[in-house]
Formats: C-alpha cells, sequence, structure tokens
C-alpha cells in the first residue's frame, strides 16, 4: 500500500506544484512553435531531394568508411599498446625495485 500512496503522491505533486506545470507548459511551447507544419516540411525535403538527384551531399559520411575505420579499430589498438606498454613498464619497474631492496637485505 505504501507504494500505491507514494506513487499518487508524486502524480498529485506533479499535477498541483506550479513550477512543474509551468516547466511542461514552456516546453510544450517550444515544442508546438515550428515554422512548418509537418506536412509541408516533408513536402519540401521530397522535392529537394528529387530536384538534387538525391542529394548525395546529405549522405552521411561513414558510408565512405572502411569497416576498420568506421569501428576505430585503429584508435582501439593504439589505446591497448599505449596500456599494455604502461603496464609492462610499470612491472618491470617494481621488478628493478624490488631486486634492488633484496639485493641490500643480503648485504646486511
Amino acid at each position: 500500500y505504501l507504494f500505491i500512496f507514494l506513487y499518487f503522491a508524486a502524480i498529485f505533486t506533479s499535477i498541483c506544484v506550479f513550477r512543474y506545470k509551468e516547466v511542461v507548459q514552456k516546453l510544450s511551447a517550444v515544442h508546438n512553435d515550428r515554422p512548418f507544419d509537418p506536412v509541408d516540411l516533408s513536402v519540401y525535403w521530397t522535392e529537394f531531394v528529387m530536384k538534387h538527384k538525391g542529394a548525395k551531399h546529405l549522405k552521411a559520411a561513414f558510408r565512405d568508411l572502411n569497416w576498420f575505420q568506421y569501428f576505430s579499430l585503429d584508435v582501439i589498438a593504439l589505446l591497448a599498446v599505449l596500456v599494455l606498454s604502461h603496464v609492462f613498464l610499470t612491472v618491470k619497474c617494481v621488478k628493478l625495485c624490488l631486486q634492488k631492496l633484496s639485493k641490500k637485505r643480503k648485504r646486511d
């Protein structure tokens, strides 16, 4: 029952609080303020594409990329090499430091 009470309390708060109502009205005004009707806009873009014979200049650039570039595998490979080299160098440095410390202890 607590869940149902909280659910209705949240709905009541969102409906009755003036701030929420004001924000929703502003968002509604922005959404409904369009320079063209959706039908006119679709007619315009259809005619535009027909006039420019497919409008190749509007097609997305990813269509010209090969799969290696599309998935950014070169960037991923570079980052992997950098991370692995960093890990490798860190491990080597730690091993070198441990060897130096163990040699000092053996001398003492």
